[in-house]
């Protein structure tokens, strides 16, 4: 073809046909022009196929990421609304001591020693540049705020942690009460239900009762266990609304996954 098109300049020249050899160059200019064009535009053609490759891959694997997190954060919060409930009957308790059982109120107070935090996966499109894969916006926006939304439920977390260690802990085991909290806690298998297994310890070190326990008129007259239960009440509930809002995203997020990726894939 080359050889072609220089047979017909050489000719051209040959005749001295000034005018048609210098249209003739600008047609064979554009000829080539238009070959790069289409060239490139197969190039990025291809380049397009592999990105939308790979951009159902990433999809794919956050659509089983937020999958788990969901189930775990819905494990958080139903464990948070357990202390709740439980703490709540304590103070019930406390208000109305007619006819309460001291196994009875430490039974509630086990379920205080329980400090659920979120530890979701968090993936790294944004830090890796993957995020430019992801096409849909409303999708890429949410993914790129993620970790913001789990850092905001974390300072809650938090707070509820240092409620724990800090305060809860120290305080029973001021009162006296650790031991029989401990015993309580490990004979109660649904207390173990969150564990990585699933499966109850068959047998703990601080499995039997105190033989000097605290009698029960001292622990339903304690304002420092009254402040402390109100105080696990208020973070669990605030965590809680918390924990619900970064559940209504998860939810935004796995129907957006859903729509962008491809059965026929």
């Amino acid at each position: 073809m080359i050889k072609f098109f220089r047979h017909i300049r050489e000719r051209m020249l040959q005749e001295n046909r000034f005018s048609r050899y210098f249209l003739y160059a600008i047609g064979e200019i554009v000829l080539v022009v238009i070959g790069i064009l289409i060239a490139l535009q197969i190039n990025l053609w291809n380049e397009g196929r592999k990105e939308r490759v790979k951009e159902q891959v990433v999809l794919q694997r956050l659509l089983e990421e937020f999958n788990t997190n969901l189930a775990q954060l819905d494990e958080k919060i139903e464990m948070r609304e357990n202390i709740i409930l439980a703490t709540t009957d304590a103070l019930g308790y406390m208000d109305h001591p007619e006819g309460v059982q001291r196994d009875s109120l430490l039974a509630k107070l086990t379920t205080t020693t329980i400090a659920p935090t979120f530890d979701p996966i968090i993936n790294d499109l944004v830090s890796s540049g993957n995020i430019r894969l992801i096409r849909n916006q409303q999708l890429n926006r949410l993914l790129t705020e993620w970790p913001t939304y789990v850092i905001q439920l974390a300072e809650l977390e938090q707070e509820h942690m240092d409620n724990y260690r800090r305060i809860l802990t120290p305080t029973f085991i001021r009162m006296g009460i650790s031991r029989d909290l401990n015993h309580l806690y490990s004979s109660n298998e649904k207390n173990f239900s969150y564990l990585l297994d699933k499966v109850a310890p068959s047998e703990l070190p601080t499995s039997s009762a105190s033989p000097r326990p605290v009698p029960l008129g001292d622990l339903l007259n304690s304002k420092e266990l009254e402040g402390i239960l109100s105080n696990a009440i208020l973070i669990c509930h605030l965590a809680n609304m918390e924990s619900k809002s970064l559940r209504k995203r998860i939810m935004d997020i796995l129907t957006l996954l859903k729509q962008e990726i491809r059965t026929d894939a």
